[in-house]
């Protein structure tokens, strides 16, 4: 880890100490299933993705965590980055929907 709070979190991930999530994000689209009387987030925008002990919603956790790779910072491909935004994107929606 390039930080001494991230390798500090990488541990605790990784001895399943610390394994909740809390979301922030804006409403863009929604709408209303009458059938299961809730409220569908078609669109977020996805402000941050922060770790916590006590997650809001008991499903948001996280179940499996990647071994470090070490690797230059300069060297990082930005669509590595993009994709990674959007699966925390999809992961926001679906965690928002139960």
């Amino acid at each position: 880890m390039r930080t001494q709070k991230g390798g500090e979190a990488h541990e605790l991930l990784k001895l399943g100490a610390l394994t909740g999530l809390s979301i922030g994000y804006r409403v863009v689209s929604s709408r209303i299933d009458p059938k299961r009387k809730a409220r569908i987030l078609s669109e977020v925008d996805l402000f941050e993705i922060s770790l916590v002990t006590f997650p809001a919603n008991d499903a948001a956790r996280i179940d499996d965590v990647k071994k470090e790779k070490l690797r230059d910072a300069k060297a990082a491909d930005p669509s590595l980055l993009s994709h990674a935004a959007e699966r925390l994107r999809q992961a926001a929606r679906i965690l928002t929907e139960q």
